[in-house]
């Protein structure tokens, strides 16, 4: 009786996440990726960020953000819709953009429309004191309040993350 439950419960289980797997899926395909480079002359150390948005009601909702930790390629995978692309400097490291630090959109904060599908490559940006589009204050926290990790190859990990802790590496 009781191996027969343990197995059911892993049964359950395992659809469970066959479940979860078909949705992540689904949202993976009915994606677009954005890919470009950020360039520009900015100190060693400091995050930059990148991020697309749509503008609603005045204000811009970010579709997707990421954190490179040196001058270079990022990729933002976005769900259908018009997106401008933006990136600065984030000298203070308060995940905000602040007046002063190096930032740029991408063609002057001309609109990117993904369509749900496939890759839209060369979205570069130049980093410098210019005005953008977006006003300094805006902010690139992450809504529910977790770090932003760097995604960019090659980036520096830190030995005393939670992703490297006794708890996470008995989780396989």
């Amino acid at each position: 009786m009781r191996r027969a439950l343990l197995l059911l419960a892993c049964l359950l289980l395992a659809a469970c996440a066959m479940v979860k797997l078909k949705e992540e899926s689904a949202s993976f395909y009915a994606s677009t990726a954005l890919v470009g480079r950020v360039s520009g002359t900015v100190q060693a150390d400091t995050p930059l960020i990148v991020a697309a948005y749509a503008m609603q009601a005045g204000r811009p909702v970010v579709a997707h953000q990421a954190r490179l930790h040196e001058a270079g390629p990022y990729e933002l995978i976005v769900p259908a819709g018009q997106f401008a692309v933006f990136a600065f400097a984030d000298v203070n490291r308060n995940l905000r953009y602040d007046a002063g630090e190096p930032a740029g959109d991408y063609a002057s904060g001309r609109v990117v429309a993904a369509t749900g599908e496939g890759v839209i490559a060369q979205l570069d940006i130049l980093l410098g004191p210019g005005p953008t589009r977006l006003p300094a204050g805006t902010s690139f926290a992450p809504p529910d309040g977790k770090p932003l990790v760097d995604t960019q190859a090659g980036a520096p990990a830190r030995l005393d993350q939670a992703a490297y802790s006794p708890e996470s590496a008995s989780m396989g």
